[in-house]
């Protein structure tokens, strides 16, 4: 899954969205409403240079801390600012390449939890583990 970095974009890890920022994806969503999205990334973009710190400006101000919640990237640059987890890919070369974000792997607490409810789905239809001794 990934993103394509537009004009210019912020990348943010929806991780952080759900644990630092005020009012979570709900606030997010609302704060923000034609950010693209995947699995595990929003992006906010703009053409405008001015706008676009009125965006890195927000994310600030509700809570995320750039170094490791979101990054910048650039349509024809990439990767502008880096965040840990965020990998910029290109896509495509010649006079004017474009760009993809997206997270390295998943992070441990979200793949906790998603195989947290699969573990108990499988334990309620009768299901057991048989794990061998070494």
């Amino acid at each position: 899954m990934s993103v394509r970095v537009k004009f210019l974009s912020a990348i943010i890890k929806k991780s952080a969205v759900r644990k630092l920022y005020r009012g979570g994806e709900d606030r997010f969503r609302a704060d923000f409403p034609y950010a693209a999205e995947d699995g595990h990334l929003f992006l906010a973009a703009s053409m405008s240079g001015g706008e676009f710190d009125e965006i890195i400006d927000r994310l600030v101000d509700a809570g995320l801390v750039p170094e490791n919640s979101f990054a910048l990237g650039e349509i024809h640059q990439g990767e502008i600012r880096s965040c840990s987890g965020i990998l910029f890919k290109k896509i495509s070369c010649g006079r004017f390449p474009r760009w993809d974000a997206s997270l390295m792997c998943g992070e441990l607490d979200v793949t906790a939890s998603e195989g947290a409810k699969l573990y108990e789905k499988i334990m309620e239809r009768g299901w057991t583990f048989d794990i061998p001794e070494a």
